[in-house]
């Protein structure tokens, strides 16, 4: 999640800083300063006006985002990043063709990665199953953390009316 976070919010600061020494999001081999800086503003702009209509403005940070990954990424997918563009140019020639934010690379590529699992909630779903009667041990096998034991885990169940409650099933039905 931080990594779409930061592919959105990096460029928005920066953009909104208005370093006019540096045209980092314009890769336009063009000279021309302002047409730099027109180019940057549009995207600055389209940048804001997608973040609104997404619902994401104020953007939030990784740690108050409390929605899904999956919706973010599609939030974040859906912005439509607009640059500068001489009227009549055709596209071959338009040497604004690379510019943007590149936002939508890097939410494939997070998306691509594997999750790592805290070993808090290792031991969550440890319980869960255990819980549930459906734990196996080889789904566990392979996931990386701290996890208590499956027996370890059982015994604090055991002692835990909260999370451990065995009821009696009556038999003569």
């Amino acid at each position: 999640m931080a990594k779409i976070v930061q592919a959105v919010n990096g460029p928005l600061q920066e953009l909104m800083g208005g370093n006019k020494n540096t045209a980092k999001f314009c890769r336009s081999k063009d000279p021309n300063v302002e047409l730099k800086q027109s180019c940057e503003y549009q995207q600055l702009g389209s940048l804001v006006s997608g973040l609104s209509a997404a619902g994401l403005l104020p953007f939030p940070t990784a740690g108050e985002y409390r929605g899904s990954v999956v919706a973010l990424a599609a939030k974040v997918w859906a912005i439509k990043i607009n640059r500068f563009k001489l009227p009549g140019t055709p596209p071959h020639l338009d040497g604004h063709h690379m510019c943007g934010i590149n936002h939508k690379e890097t939410v494939e590529s997070a998306m691509k990665e594997d999750v790592k699992l805290t070993s808090g909630i290792i031991e969550e779903l440890n319980i869960r199953g255990l819980k549930s009667g459906a734990f196996v041990p080889n789904l566990f096998k392979d996931c990386e953390g701290e996890a208590k034991t499956p027996l370890a885990i059982h015994r604090d169940l055991r002692l835990n009316s909260v999370y451990y409650k065995q009821e009696a099933v009556d038999s003569c039905v």
